[in-house]
C-alpha cells in the first residue's frame, strides 16, 4: 500500500477546507494557540456558509503535497545503562547499582530478595498494563512522604545521559521502555487494552479529531450561548397579549414582519387608545361591582333575619304555652296524689310536719342514702335485722325496721314514678327555653340597620315582637320554677312579611343593577389598552428582538453544520487495520505457537474513536456459557504464557520500544516450558534489550545457554539479601550462582582484582571490590559441585553419575574451610569485616587478592588428596 502520510494527504482532499487546515498545521508542527482556533473556525463557518467568505485568497496548505510528504524514520534506539541511588523504594540496601548490557542482562534472586523493588522502578518510569504503584519502606516510619527517587542512565547513538527519576511521575524519557510483570498478567488476559503502538503518521488522524473537535466546541458554546433564554419577558407583565405571546414563543421560525407590524404604533392607535382610557375610567368610577357585592350581603343578612324572626316565633307560640301550662298542672296533680296517698300511716302526735315536702324531701334522701349503704357485697337492702339507723346509730328494733320498709314500700309506688316522669319533662322544657335567642334586634345590630335604611315604620313591630318573646321566655322559666301558670297575652305580629317586602325590593334594584355592569366592556377595553401598551414596549425592543431572532436563525443553521469526527475515526480504523491489526494478530499466534503447546485463544479487535482496542477471547467456546473467560479456563501457566505472547507482540511491532523489563516472566511455567521460552528472550535481544528478572535458576541456566547459542551478550547480577542486616536488595554486579564451569576458577575475581587496584576513585574501587568477593564466592559454589562431590549430582540435569562416586575425597578440613569462606565472603559483599575472623578494617584489593589465594590453595589442598588416594 501507499506509505501511511501519503494515503492520508490523498484522503485530506476530500475534506472540508477548514479541516485540510487543521490537518496541514498539524502535519508543520505549528503550535494550537487561541488564534489557530479562532482562525480554524472562521474557516468553518465559511465552509457552512455561515460567515462571508474574506476577499483574500486562502492560504496555500503546503504541507498536503503529496509529493512533500516526509519521507518515514527510523525512531532513536535508546538503552538501559545503569540504574543506581534508589531513594525510599521498598526497603532495599543503600548505596546499588546495577549495570544493564545492551543486549541481554538477567537478574537473580531469590524470592523476597529485593529484584522486584528495582522492577517496579521501570514500571513505574516506563510502559506497562499493570500496576505502577512502588512503595516506600513501610516499616520506616520516617520514609513516610520521602521523595522516591532513582537515577537511570540512558545511552543512544548520542551518547549517555543520567535521569534523576521521581517515582510516581510522568517522565516521556522512559516511554522506550516496556515492562511485563505478575500484575500485567490479568491486564493483558482479561481487559479491553488500546493498543500501544499506532504507526507513524497516523497519530496525525487522532490528532486531526482531537483539534476539530475543539473548533466544532467553539462553534457548539456560540450555539449554546445564543440559544440561551431571553429576557424579553420582563417588560410584558400583567395580562397576555399578541405581543407577549410572540414574545414568549420566540424562534428562529419567528415572523420578523409580524413584529414589524406590531412594533408600528400609528397616531391612529394612539388617538384609539386615549379614547379607551377615558371609557374605561368612567366605568370603573360606576363602582358596579361594589353595589352588586353590597346587594348580595344585605339580602342575605335580612333572610337571616326573617329566618330568626319565624324561629322564635315558632318557639315561643301560644300552642306551645299552652301545652307547658299542661305539663305544670299534670306535675302539681301527680305531686299532690303522691304526698296523700299513705301519708296518714306515718303521722303521729310527737311529729308535725309528717306529709309535708320537707318531710317528703327527707325521706327520700333517706332512701338514697340507704341505698348508697347496701350495695354490694351486700345482698341484702337495708335495713335488716341487726343493722343500726342512719341518723342516731342504734340498734333498729323492730317497731322501726317495720316503719323504715314501709316507708320505702310508700316511696317506690306508681304515683313515685308518674311524679318522676313529670319532673324530668318540666326540666326538659326548661333546657329548651335556654336555647331560645331574642336579643338578635338590638340597635346595635345589623338587622336594626337594614331595617332602618329600608323600611323605618317596621322598626317598632319588630322591637315589640322581639320585647314580646323575651317575656313570654322569662315567664316560661318562671312558670316551671313556681310549678305555677297563668294566661299570657298573645304574641304579637312578627313582621316577617314586612322583611319579606325589603328583600323583594332589593332584588329588584339587584337586577336592575346587573342589566347595567359594564364588565364585559371593561374587560375588552383592559385587553386593547394591554395590547397598545405592549406594542409600545415592543417598539422600544424592536431591534433587540430582531437581531435575537435572526441570531436563533444562525445557531439552527450552525447546529446542522458542525458535523463529528466519524469520517476521520473511519479512515484512522481503515489505516490501522491494514497497517498493524492484520500484522499484530498473525505475530501473536506466532509467538504463541513459539512459546508451547496450543492454547484455546485468540485476538479480537474493537474500533473506537481515533484509537483501536483489542481484547484475548477463547477460540472456540459455546455461546451457552458465556461465563467461561480466559481467566476462568486457561491453567496458571497457560494465563501467562497468553498474556507474554500478547505483551511480546506489543513490543515487537513497536519500532518506538527499544527496551523490555520483564519481572519472573516464566512464573507457573514448569522446566520444560521455562526451557522453550528462554531461546525467545534471547532471539528477542538481538533487536532490543531486554532485561529480566528472575528466582527460577534452571531458567537463568537455559537463559545463558541460549544466549551462547544465538551469541547475545549476556550480563548476569545476583540480588540477595543482606549477610548481617537483613535487608533486600544487595547486588553482586556480573556475578550468580554456580550454574556453568565458568567459575570452576576465579577468573572474574581476579579481573576485578586487577581493575580495583588501578582504580582510584574510592566508591568505585569498593564496588569492584565487593563484586570480585561476590565472584569469588560463587566459586566456592561451584568448588563444591565440580571439586568437592565431584560432578556426582549436576544442576538441571535428570543423570546421576554413580561412576563418580569413586573419586569423591571427603575431608572434614576442608568442607569447614569452604563453610567458613563463604560465610566471610557474603559478608565481605556488604563491606562487613567486623567478623569473628576479621577486626575492622577498609575494604582493600589486597584483601581480595588474598581471598583468590586463599581459594587457589584450597583447591590445590583437595587435589592433592585426590592424588594421594589414587596413588594408594
Amino acid at each position: 500500500m501507499l506509505g501511511v502520510m501519503s494515503e492520508i494527504i490523498r484522503w485530506a482532499k476530500s475534506l472540508k477546507y477548514w479541516e485540510q487546515a487543521t490537518l496541514d498545521k498539524i502535519f508543520a508542527g505549528d503550535p494550537f494557540t487561541d488564534e489557530t482556533y479562532q482562525e480554524l473556525y472562521g474557516y468553518l463557518l465559511e465552509d457552512a456558509g455561515l460567515m462571508k467568505k474574506s476577499d483574500e485568497p486562502r492560504l496555500e496548505l503546503w504541507h498536503l503535497d503529496e509529493t512533500k510528504a516526509p519521507e518515514k524514520s527510523s525512531p532513536k534506539k535508546l538503552r538501559l545503562s545503569k540504574i543506581s541511588n534508589l531513594q525510599n523504594i521498598n526497603a532495599l540496601a543503600k548505596d546499588q547499582e546495577i549495570p544493564f548490557s545492551s543486549q541481554l542482562t538477567a537478574i537473580y534472586g531469590a524470592n523476597a530478595s529485593g529484584k522486584s523493588g528495582y522492577a517496579r522502578v521501570f514500571g513505574s518510569a516506563g510502559f506497562t498494563r499493570g500496576d505502577r504503584k512502588v512503595f516506600p519502606n513501610i516499616a520506616d516510619e520516617s520514609a513516610s512522604g520521602s521523595q522516591q527517587s532513582a537515577d537511570i542512565q540512558i545511552c543512544s547513538e548520542d551518547g549517555e545521559d543520567e535521569v534523576c527519576y521521581l517515582v510516581g511521575e510522568p517522565n516521556p524519557d522512559f516511554s522506550f521502555c516496556h515492562v511485563f510483570d505478575s500484575t500485567s498478567v490479568n491486564v493483558h488476559l482479561t481487559k479491553t487494552n488500546e493498543f500501544s503502538f499506532s504507526p507513524a503518521g497516523l497519530e496525525n488522524l487522532a490528532r486531526l479529531a482531537e483539534e476539530t473537535d475543539v473548533v466544532r466546541k467553539i462553534l457548539r458554546d456560540k450555539i449554546a450561548e445564543l440559544q440561551k433564554p431571553h429576557d424579553f419577558n420582563k417588560y410584558f407583565v400583567g395580562e397576555e397579549s399578541v405581543v407577549s405571546e410572540l414574545i414568549k414563543n420566540l424562534s428562529e421560525n419567528t415572523d420578523t414582519d409580524e413584529i414589524d407590524r406590531l412594533a408600528n404604533v400609528t397616531a391612529e392607535d394612539e388617538k384609539k387608545a386615549s379614547e379607551d382610557e377615558n371609557r374605561l375610567n368612567y366605568l370603573k368610577s360606576l363602582n358596579i361591582d361594589e353595589k352588586v357585592k353590597g346587594y348580595n350581603k344585605d339580602i342575605a343578612d335580612l333572610n337571616g333575619l326573617k329566618e330568626k324572626l319565624e324561629v322564635v316565633g315558632e318557639q315561643l307560640k301560644d300552642e306551645f304555652f299552652g301545652e307547658l301550662s299542661d305539663s305544670i298542672k299534670s306535675y302539681v296533680e301527680v305531686s299532690e296524689l303522691a304526698k296523700k296517698m299513705g301519708v296518714n300511716q306515718f303521722k303521729c302526735d310527737h311529729f308535725k310536719q309528717v306529709g309535708s315536702d320537707e318531710w317528703y324531701r327527707f325521706i327520700k334522701s333517706a332512701k338514697e342514702l340507704a341505698e348508697a349503704e347496701g350495695v354490694p357485697p351486700e345482698t341484702e337492702p337495708y335495713p335488716q335485722e341487726g343493722e343500726r339507723c342512719l341518723l342516731c346509730r342504734q340498734l333498729l328494733s323492730d317497731e322501726a325496721l317495720g316503719l323504715v320498709r314501709r316507708i320505702w314500700k310508700f316511696l317506690e309506688d306508681d304515683v313515685q314514678k308518674r311524679l318522676k316522669d313529670a319532673e324530668d319533662e318540666l326540666k326538659k322544657l326548661k333546657d329548651g327555653f335556654d336555647l331560645v335567642q331574642t336579643d338578635f334586634f338590638n340597635e346595635d345590630s345589623v338587622y336594626y340597620r337594614l331595617v332602618q335604611e329600608n323600611k323605618a315604620e317596621l322598626l317598632p313591630v319588630i322591637q315589640g315582637f322581639s320585647a314580646a318573646c323575651g317575656t313570654r321566655k322569662s315567664k316560661g322559666v318562671e312558670f316551671i320554677e313556681n310549678a305555677k301558670s297563668e294566661t299570657i297575652p298573645p304574641l304579637p305580629a312578627d313582621s316577617v312579611e314586612g322583611v319579606t317586602e325589603i328583600v323583594s325590593a332589593l332584588e329588584k334594584q339587584h337586577d336592575e343593577l346587573l342589566k347595567k355592569d359594564p364588565a364585559e366592556e371593561i374587560s375588552k377595553l383592559d385587553k386593547a389598552l394591554m395590547l397598545y401598551r405592549h406594542r409600545l414596549i415592543l417598539k422600544k425592543i424592536k431591534k433587540d428582538v430582531v437581531v435575537h431572532v435572526a441570531l436563533l436563525a444562525w445557531a439552527s443553521a450552525a447546529s446542522k453544520s458542525i458535523g463529528s469526527t466519524n469520517h476521520i475515526t473511519k479512515k484512522h480504523d481503515a489505516l490501522f487495520e491494514e497497517v498493524v491489526t492484520e500484522g499484530y494478530v498473525e505475530q501473536f499466534n506466532g509467538v504463541l505457537d513459539e512459546l508451547g503447546p496450543p492454547i484455546n485463544v485468540r485476538i479480537d479487535t474493537i474500533p473506537r474513536k481515533a484509537a483501536t482496542y483489542k481484547q484475548i477471547v477463547l477460540d472456540k467456546c459455546v455461546a451457552a456459557v458465556p461465563e467461561a473467560t480466559p481467566d476462568r479456563i486457561l491453567s496458571e501457566g497457560e494465563k501467562r504464557a497468553v498474556s507474554l505472547a500478547d505483551f511480546l507482540t506489543e513490543v515487537d511491532i513497536d519500532p518506538g520500544c527499544t527496551c523490555m523489563v520483564l519481572d519472573d516472566p516464566v512464573t507457573s511455567f514448569d522446566l520444560e516450558w521455562g526451557e522453550k521460552i528462554a531461546p525467545v528472550f534471547a532471539r528477542e535481544a538481538a533487536k532490543r534489550q531486554i532485561i529480566i528478572f528472575t528466582h527460577d535458576l534452571a531458567f537463568l541456566y537455559h537463559l545463558i545457554e541460549a544466549a551462547e547459542k544465538e551469541n547475545v551478550e549476556i550480563l548476569c547480577h545476583w540480588i540477595q539479601r543482606g549477610w548481617v542486616d537483613g535487608l533486600p536488595g544487595y547486588v553482586s554486579v556480573d556475578n550468580c550462582p554456580a550454574i556453568d564451569r565458568s567459575f570452576k576458577k576465579p577468573t572474574k575475581a581476579q579481573k576485578l582484582f586487577e581493575r580495583a587496584k588501578d582504580e582510584p576513585n574510592f566508591a568505585e574501587r569498593e564496588r569492584l571490590l565487593k563484586d570480585g568477593f561476590g565472584a569469588l564466592r560463587t566459586c566456592h559454589e561451584a568448588f563444591i559441585i565440580y571439586d568437592l562431590f565431584n560432578e556426582v549430582v549436576q544442576r538441571f540435569s535428570e543423570w546421576i553419575s554413580f561412576g563418580r562416586l569413586a573419586d569423591i575425597v571427603w575431608d572434614e578440613s576442608i568442607v569447614q574451610e569452604a563453610m567458613d569462606k563463604y560465610e566471610d565472603l557474603s559478608m565481605l559483599m556488604e563491606g562487613h569485616l567486623h567478623s569473628e575472623r576479621f577486626a575492622y578494617r577498609e575494604l582493600t584489593p589486597d584483601i581480595l587478592n588474598a581471598e583468590i589465594q586463599h581459594f587457589a590453595g584450597l583447591k590445590k589442598k583437595l587435589r592433592d588428596l585426590k592424588k594421594e588416594k589414587k596413588a594408594a
